[in-house]
């Protein structure tokens, strides 16, 4: 059979690494009885996917253009192609899309509309509302889909609660680069200077200024400690950030810039001594899965999927208090080589994300569902 991915609305970073880590680094579809696989996005992300015999890439005007025309596209420009090309089933890539395909898998990405207490993190009324409506598309549309494809258990049980009954369910774990793979340079101890490292954009949930508060609280014991806050000057909290660490007096200690690309974040990561991930609301943490794969010591959140993804609750925290994440901060400099070991069983860990087993598991999924004409 012929099967159809709309990528369409695949701008965020862990929306792009998942078509590229299937498609590039994955496997080749022909061996589940997939013939021909149709991507449809903007030209900027099919220029990064790589030619392959059994893809054939989709453009069209619309898709280079607003919100509004890529719902135009989902709704009557999609359809007509799907049956044109007579294919046989559509992946979306994203929950929110405009279903209108009957053989379709839908993929629920973001926690946000669901988790709750999460939209009141938010002080501006249209990021709420932005939130509440994308919740609704995205219930209608795992509604309508033959199978929704979740990225977590966590995730499954979670949004199950507000989408209700489903025609099936699966679970696909994202992928790890191998860019991050053993790269950490470990310390044989911790001396006076730390660096410890927060890959993130800037949002509420985030809870970065919760970080900058407990690294505040040891830089004021005497300990020369660096905070690198990678991408945190883009997003909803940005600004609340950058008025915190005038507040905090911490300009001299912390450390904000823009988003980085790959290679950049090797770098950081390479020269950090304690990875820190303090959100509490994901579907699946990227970024969590690439600092493990990296190999440093990890402070990490114990909401959402988390613990899920670490394997272990060692060194972790409430990320609503910053007193908790000051003491397990604390923990991990002074028990250095507990967590130095803590490092080697989250890498260890993260073997298990890899996205060629991500590429095999959606197409698999995607051949063994059953179809109607």
């Amino acid at each position: 059979m012929d099967i159809l991915i709309d990528a369409s609305r695949n701008r965020s970073g862990g929306a792009i690494s998942h078509i590229l880590g299937i498609l590039n680094d994955g496997i080749n579809p022909n061996i589940y009885g997939i013939n021909k696989v149709y991507i449809c996005s903007y030209s900027k992300l099919l220029n990064l996917i790589n030619d392959k015999p059994w893809l054939n890439k989709v453009n069209h005007s619309f898709l280079e253009k607003s919100i509004f025309h890529q719902l135009l596209w989902q709704i009557f420009i999609l359809p007509r192609f799907f049956k044109k090309k007579k294919v046989k089933a559509c992946l979306y890539t994203d929950a929110s899309a405009i279903v209108m395909i009957k053989n379709s898998i839908v993929m629920s990405r973001d926690m946000l509309s669901f988790e709750a207490g999460h939209i009141k993190l938010f002080p501006k009324f249209k990021d709420r509302l932005r939130l509440k409506i994308i919740g609704w598309l995205q219930v209608i549309s795992m509604r309508r889909a033959k199978n929704v494809v979740f990225l977590t258990k966590y995730a499954q049980t979670e949004i199950s609660k507000y989408a209700g009954k489903l025609n099936s369910t699966s679970i696909i774990p994202h992928g790890l680069k191998n860019n991050f793979i053993s790269i950490w340079k470990s310390r044989t101890e911790i001396n006076n200077s730390i660096s410890i490292i927060y890959i993130s954009n800037a949002s509420y949930y985030k809870h970065h200024i919760n970080v900058l508060k407990a690294v505040k609280k040891i830089y004021k014991m005497g300990i020369d400690v660096k905070l690198n806050l990678i991408g945190a000057n883009v997003g909803a909290a940005s600004y609340d950030l950058r008025q915190a660490i005038k507040i905090e007096d911490a300009e001299n200690y912390v450390r904000t810039t823009k988003f980085m690309n790959v290679n950049e974040i090797v770098d950081e990561l390479k020269n950090a001594d304690i990875g820190v991930f303090a959100s509490s609301c994901e579907n699946m943490p990227n970024t969590l899965v690439e600092m493990m794969g990296s190999g440093i010591p990890i402070a990490c959140s114990n909401r959402g999927p988390m613990l899920e993804v670490l394997g272990t609750n060692n060194f972790t925290f409430n990320p609503f208090k910053s007193s908790e994440i000051y003491d397990v901060l604390m923990d991990m400099i002074n028990n250095y080589e507990n967590a130095k070991e803590h490092g080697k069983f989250c890498l260890e860990r993260s073997k298990k994300f890899s996205w060629l087993r991500c590429s095999e598991d959606t197409f698999r999924n995607i051949s063994n569902l059953n179809y109607t004409n």
